[in-house]
């Protein structure tokens, strides 16, 4: 019983400590802004960003300050370079931080129309503007045609109704921003 009176003192005693530590160098916060709220992207270095995930507590040395957007410090992770695949927004006092990845756009596979043992399958994007180049695979389906095109033709002859395979596709605007799609397509015979 000692022990877990110890225990509990000792977590009391750390959370309140950590908790009135300010992480935020400049004491604003992105709580109560109305892009956070709405779940508004974030620019931040020619780059879109959308929440990824719940808020966290971060310990005051993971992240450093790399920026600001609308008047709040934009971190990353302490010591990365290059191209930054997630940001952190402070939410509050306390280090609890909005994890925010880069954002490509949006895709979606569909299938298409189904002639005898072929069937298409076509790819839908969402804010994702000029020339494109699509990378389609699948260890299930053989693509007869359309390969690095928005369109394929795949074999289901080996197929039944209701059967299902996997198919993905890598959709690159920019070599610094592909996006990759998988779904499962029912055939329907």
């Amino acid at each position: 019983m000692k022990y877990i009176a110890a225990l509990i003192t000792l977590v009391i005693i750390s959370t309140t400590a950590f908790s009135q530590t300010d992480c935020s160098v400049d004491g604003t916060y992105a709580e109560g802004q109305t892009w956070y709220i709405n779940s508004e992207k974030v620019q931040f270095q020619k780059h879109d960003y959308v929440k990824y995930g719940l808020p966290r507590v971060l310990e005051p040395n993971d992240v450093s300050k790399a920026g600001m957007f609308r008047n709040v410090g934009v971190y990353t992770q302490t010591g990365a370079t290059g191209r930054i695949e997630v940001i952190y927004i402070p939410t509050r006092k306390g280090c609890e931080f909005q994890p925010y990845q880069v954002y490509c756009g949006q895709a979606t596979i569909e299938p298409g129309v189904t002639k005898g043992t072929t069937m298409e399958i076509k790819v839908t994007t969402k804010d994702i503007k000029g020339a494109m180049t699509y990378l389609w695979s699948s260890s299930d389906v053989k693509i007869l045609k359309g390969q690095g095109k928005r369109k394929i033709t795949v074999d289901i002859k080996k197929f039944k109704k209701d059967d299902s395979f996997e198919i993905s596709v890598v959709i690159n605007k920019t070599k610094s921003c592909p996006l990759k799609v998988l779904n499962t397509i029912v055939v329907g015979k």
